[in-house]
């Protein structure tokens, strides 16, 4: 069975456009991913076009509408999941811009659907009280309690989200100088360098040690 063009830009565009040339990380890569694999999804079961007969011409802004108020009704997707779903698709056909010339009043009547407007969620945060609550929750006198709040306190003082916290290694701190910092890896592989406050470095520290991190 011969390839569609499809096929071949949207592989090209998830195995090599986006790692190669944009610098993307693998977990937003694969957010990608399901975006298109619902998509496909959608086009065989509301469209009657099956993934291995797709094409590029198939895709239009009239289906592609549709395919946003079908996430909406038929999945239940919110407004910002909606939103970030047209927002792979305006990535993919930016890329599809330069690589097929022949349609790009197609591909720029598919960047011309809007975003909808949603609104913005309620911040929530945890107040200091809370805060040095939870702090006292691991237990010191055993290392997975000390290996707690070594995790915890770094959270809590670099602003770190999850992901961050687990892609460190030993060598991106640094304990030279009057300021301990670190250096954190974020989203879209840029990084930035965060101070850390002296009871952390204290707990980091004794952690680290502990487990020979320093050496």
């Amino acid at each position: 069975m011969k390839p569609t063009d499809f096929s071949k830009y949207l592989t090209d565009y998830l195995t090599q456009y986006l790692s190669n040339e944009c610098g993307v990380s693998p977990n937003t890569i694969q957010t990608y991913s399901v975006a298109f694999t619902i998509l496909l999804g959608y086009m065989k079961a509301e469209e009657g076009i099956s993934p291995d007969k797709l094409c590029l011409k198939d895709i239009t802004k009239s289906r592609i509408i549709n395919f946003l108020e079908w996430l909406e009704t038929d999945r239940k997707c919110s407004v910002s999941t909606r939103n970030a779903r047209l927002a792979t698709l305006h990535s993919f056909f930016k890329y599809i811009q330069y690589r097929d010339v022949k349609g790009m009043k197609i591909w720029q009547d598919i960047l011309s659907v809007r975003f909808k407007k949603c609104a913005s969620p309620e911040m929530s945060y945890l107040t200091s009280d809370a805060m040095q609550l939870l702090l006292m929750q691991p237990n010191i006198g055993t290392r997975n309690g000390r290996r707690d709040l070594a995790l915890l306190g770094l959270m809590y003082d670099s602003a770190a989200r999850v992901q961050e916290i687990a892609d460190l290694t030993p060598s991106d701190f640094r304990f030279e100088g009057p300021t301990t910092t670190v250096k954190l890896k974020g989203k879209g592989r840029k990084f930035r360098i965060v101070p850390l406050s002296e009871n952390q470095v204290r707990n980091l520290m004794h952690y680290m040690n502990e487990h020979q991190l320093l050496e």
